[in-house]
């Protein structure tokens, strides 16, 4: 595989997974594509913090910047998943600043390391809007024996 079919599964997949009519989080958090990177096994997705993502202090609920992680973590761990089911088996995330309503994040996922099984990979939450780190977060995702149909 070289960068453009890097860059086009991941855009075909994000097709897929966000299709006219899917429901649930992923598409209600509404993940655009920003760029990956065939050598460094990294991908980046924009979010937008919308107002059902805010907490009563007015800023980004913390749990829903840790979706916005999971959910890059997927799709980049779908590269090495194929059709197999995956799923977080630990996630830490470390919340250094607030996020607010209408502010456009950027969720930078890493693959550390991959195997078989198990794919290890970190994360940076950059706010374009302030021009601040957010948040960082590792992961560990298990690639399941069950076959997916996205």
């Amino acid at each position: 595989m070289n960068q453009t079919e890097f860059e086009n599964y991941f855009k075909e997949l994000m097709g897929t997974i966000l299709a006219e009519g899917k429901v649930g989080l992923v598409p209600s958090l509404a993940p655009k594509f920003v760029s990956c990177n065939y050598e460094e096994l990294s991908l980046t997705l924009e979010f937008k913090v919308k107002d059902w993502m805010i907490n009563p202090e007015k800023i980004l609920f913390g749990g829903m910047l840790v979706s916005m992680m999971d959910n890059a973590y997927g799709f980049l761990c779908h590269y090495f998943a194929g059709d197999s089911f995956i799923s977080t088996i630990s996630l830490n995330t470390v919340f250094l600043k607030p996020g607010k309503l209408d502010d456009i994040i950027h969720i930078t996922v890493k693959a550390e390391s991959h195997g078989r099984t198990i794919v290890n990979m970190s994360a940076h939450a950059f706010d374009v809007t302030t021009n601040a780190m957010i948040g960082t977060s590792q992961t560990s995702f298990m690639i399941l024996d069950k076959k997916v149909n996205l």
